[in-house]
């Protein structure tokens, strides 16, 4: 926070005594951004110094109005479609899910739905994609930007198991039993393994 407050005087810095986690402290903080979009950024990352272009590349994605919301590849998420070893030919992916490391919205849009559900113990980015896809938006993996993505550290400092039940336990309650399959729900449709569910996952997604 002082080593932006000193060299981004523009910038406003919001501290929280205990971590809250990424749900609560974007639904606190969204009222207050004047950008025409915001990114969900965990602290887990780094960015590639070459890729000088990252931001405007999502940008680029997020201010079509079919979009609900965009994220890079990366090489250490828990959606398999995501990681750049798995994500074929295509620039751009339509997929089911993103993973809440790194999200890009529409500034409006993403207040236009109430963020995220805090009414759930977690799994807010599993929720926000099913509500994305309810009303027919897309979400996208921009494959022409990458983002190092540590994982898990601030989940592995608590009972990431009781966490992890109570989330799914949570979001079984709200969607019904069949939401989990391979993971991730997708709409239904059975998938034995990870070609088809890569399959059913993705599909070229063109600006």
């Amino acid at each position: 926070g002082g080593i932006l407050s000193a060299n981004l005087p523009s910038y406003q810095v919001a501290h929280f005594q205990d971590n809250v986690g990424d749900g609560p402290v974007f639904n606190t903080l969204l009222p207050h951004v004047q950008t025409e979009f915001v990114c969900l950024l965990n602290d887990d990352v780094f960015f590639v110094p070459s890729h000088q272009d990252f931001f405007a590349s999502l940008i680029e994605v997020a201010k079509y109005s079919s979009v609900g919301c965009v994220g890079p590849s990366t090489d250490n998420v828990c959606v398999v479609w995501q990681d750049i070893r798995n994500c074929g030919p295509f620039d751009l992916l339509a997929a089911v899910f993103l993973h809440v490391f790194c999200l890009l919205w529409r500034t409006e849009f993403i207040r236009s739905m109430g963020g995220f559900d805090l009414s759930l113990p977690g799994g807010y980015d599993i929720d926000l994609s099913i509500r994305l896809r309810a009303i027919n938006m897309k979400m996208v993996i921009d494959r022409r930007v990458y983002l190092r993505h540590i994982g898990s550290v601030t989940l592995n400092k608590f009972d990431r198991n009781s966490y992890m039940l109570r989330a799914e336990a949570a979001l079984k309650q709200k969607y019904g039993e069949g939401i989990f399959i391979d993971n991730v729900y997708l709409g239904g449709k059975q998938a034995s393994n990870l070609t088809d569910s890569l399959g059913l996952a993705l599909h070229e997604f063109r600006l």
